[in-house]
């Protein structure tokens, strides 16, 4: 390690010097109008009441309080440009607003206008809208969610705006671009250090340039079960992690559309008195591993506990928990994709989508479970195409506890034990280890089965997740056993009709939380279907193989939509509600290998090669990010 950072020192100096500047040279060029700006109009003023017109409005001690269902605020006045519209209010629930702008006196005479949409959240008190342009008049609609709202000030703010976050996001795309021109010759070689650049970058990016509150799926869920671990003593549970920690609480949390209001949330959380036990709106807790499932939660735990120790504040926390999830990922898919001997650029490809990313930077256990199941396959791909030694114990007892990972956080994929039934008798030391080995996995495979099984057979009455509606998971189960034929026929055509979107479309890794999809869906695929031809590899996966490994891709694929079936669903649906395609990640690398093909012959210079399998997916991730950023938090 002393060697490489002293061959390397130089390098990464002038690689963090020039993403500074490329940092700062973006956010000259995001203020360009602002700096340019006539000298009257330069910084930041406030609007005065009485230029104000208003509807449904009333004037309460200096400030302007919403008195009927809906309101209306206008603010008349030629302004060559403006780069933010502001108000400050004192409001406890999330509201909406539209904030119209007729850019030009001629716009407004012709009625011509655009609309901004505003939604606030009850954790921010300033609401700010990016305008960047002239305006001739300025209109706020306040809905009737609003009723009660009080505007304490309206601001024109032309100021420099300096985004520390947007800054982050060009910085870091900068920093990828450099290391693969710089370090081209170490990614041609080893391709597990291109992934290393680029996920480190990206997943930096989408922890700090994302808002603190929930923006993936049940995260509010992973965060409370992060939190409460307790890496570290009791837990201190005060207003403000209980309302992070409620699923339902914060279904409807709207999202930060401006830097000011990213900063608002921060400081709503950083209220929180989160280490006095004497403060009587807190409650101390015990902290507890709970459920097995939760081994998931552990990264994020060991994060937050870290912070605890320094007493840091809520947000720091937050994102704490975030970061360990993401560099626990990164570390543990490092070195299944510097092990793995077949279908390494395809891991990489799958490993740096958008999605897979987003995950591993967000509260969720899908980071740890995707993560183990790709060393375990590595493992296993690697003792495959190793024929001239026998399986070691290391091996054996690594891929047996990345299974088993998975395995403990989502049942449904304990199959993969199975893969090890495919290794030929030469791969064993005798016939006791071969049985150890071999049967013993078979035999945790049919026990982790029957554990998701039993209990609804044993307990017809047994409830799913209430979300799904009339859900009773006992009844379903007999529903499925009753009529297997006509549960077939049901599963068939759930899954053929989401089959390309889930396995390998934008469903599946272009899926971005509550942010929703990314439109590039269809690139994705085109994508993913040039790496699996071209990745070609000396060991060629047999027929035999193939055969057993799409029976375990299938029966696992049937799991996840037959789980979801009976925990999320009415018995008897004809649609299978709540499934979505990451759960179906931990099997896209023996699902794609099945495609693998030794007739296209890769001639493709392999630093070129590797460049655009670790770029393509940089590129999508970093166009959201950005796009975020620029449009969001600029």
């Amino acid at each position: 390690m002393k060697n490489i950072i002293l061959n390397n020192y130089k390098k990464i100096i002038i690689i963090l010097i020039v993403a500074i500047a490329v940092g700062l040279m973006g956010e000259v060029v995001f203020n360009l109008k602002s700096l340019t700006a006539p000298e009257g109009e330069k910084g930041r003023f406030s609007v005065e009441f009485d230029d104000l017109q208003t509807v449904g409005f009333e004037m309460v001690d200096g400030k302007l309080v919403l008195t009927e269902d809906v309101g209306l605020i206008t603010y008349r006045h030629s302004i060559s440009h403006v780069s933010r519209f502001e108000y400050t209010f004192d409001f406890e629930n999330d509201f909406h607003s539209i904030v119209r702008v007729y850019p030009s006196q001629q716009n407004l005479d012709n009625g011509e206008y655009y609309d901004l949409y505003d939604g606030n959240n009850r954790a921010i008190i300033t609401s700010e809208t990016n305008i960047d342009s002239s305006i001739a008049q300025i209109e706020i609609f306040f809905s009737e969610d609003a009723k009660g709202i009080v505007i304490e000030d309206i601001s024109i703010d032309n100021t420099f705006n300096f985004s520390h976050r947007r800054m982050l996001a060009i910085s870091l795309f900068a920093v990828i671009i450099m290391l693969a021109i710089l370090y081209r010759d170490l990614i041609g070689r080893k391709i597990e250090y291109g992934f290393l650049a680029v996920a480190f970058c990206s997943c930096i990016a989408l922890v700090f340039t994302f808002p603190a509150q929930k923006v993936s799926w049940d995260e509010a869920y992973h965060f409370n079960m992060a939190y409460n671990m307790g890496i570290g003593g009791d837990r201190i549970i005060t207003p403000e992690t209980a309302y992070y920690g409620n699923d339902s609480a914060v279904a409807t949390l709207m999202y930060p559309l401006a830097e000011v209001e990213f900063d608002s949330i921060e400081d709503y959380m950083d209220s929180s008195n989160l280490y006095d036990k004497a403060d009587e709106n807190n409650q101390v807790v015990k902290a507890e591993f709970g459920r097995l499932s939760n081994v998931g939660h552990l990264p994020s735990s060991v994060g937050i506990s870290i912070g605890r120790l320094f007493k840091l504040p809520l947000s720091d926390l937050f994102y704490l928990g975030k970061l360990f999830n993401a560099l626990t990922y990164i570390a543990i898919t490092f070195f299944a994709i510097r092990r793995i001997t077949v279908g390494k650029r395809i891991l990489t490809a799958i490993a740096l989508m958008p999605t897979t990313l987003f995950l591993a930077s967000a509260y969720s256990y899908d980071a740890l479970l995707n993560a183990s199941v790709f060393l375990g396959l590595a493992y296993f791909f690697s003792e495959l195409t190793d024929k001239e030694k026998v399986m070691s114990w290391k091996s054996f007892i690594i891929f047996v506890v990345s299974i088993g990972v998975a395995s403990a956080i989502k049942m449904v994929y304990a199959p993969l034990f199975l893969l090890l039934l495919a290794l030929p008798k030469e791969k064993f030391k005798d016939t006791k280890s071969k049985i150890i080995m071999k049967y013993g996995l078979f035999i945790i495979c049919i026990a982790v089965v029957a554990i998701m099984i039993v209990p609804m057979l044993l307990d017809p009455s047994t409830r799913g997740d209430d979300r799904g509606g009339a859900v009773n998971a006992g009844g379903q189960l007999s529903f499925i056993l009753g009529t297997p034929v006509y549960y077939a026929k049901i599963l068939l055509s759930n899954v053929l009709s989401t089959g390309s979107s889930y396995l390998i479309g934008d469903g599946i890794f272009g899926a971005m939380g509550h942010y929703s999809n990314i439109k590039y869906g269809g690139y994705i695929a085109l994508f993913l279907v040039f790496v699996i031809l071209t990745d070609t590899s000396e060991y060629k996966l047999s027929l035999k193989l193939k055969a057993f490994m799409s029976i375990v891709v299938l029966v696992i694929i049937c799991f996840v939509w037959t789980a979801l079936y009976i925990s999320f669903n009415p018995v008897g649906n004809l649609v299978i509600n709540g499934v979505q395609g990451r759960y179906f990640m931990p099997v896209t690398l023996l699902l794609y290998l099945l495609f693998n093909t030794d007739k296209i012959k890769n001639e493709i210079n392999t630093k070129l090669y590797h460049a655009m399998v670790i770029g393509i997916p940089a590129l999508l991730t970093f166009s959201i990010v950005i796009y975020k950023v620029i449009n969001y938090c600029a």
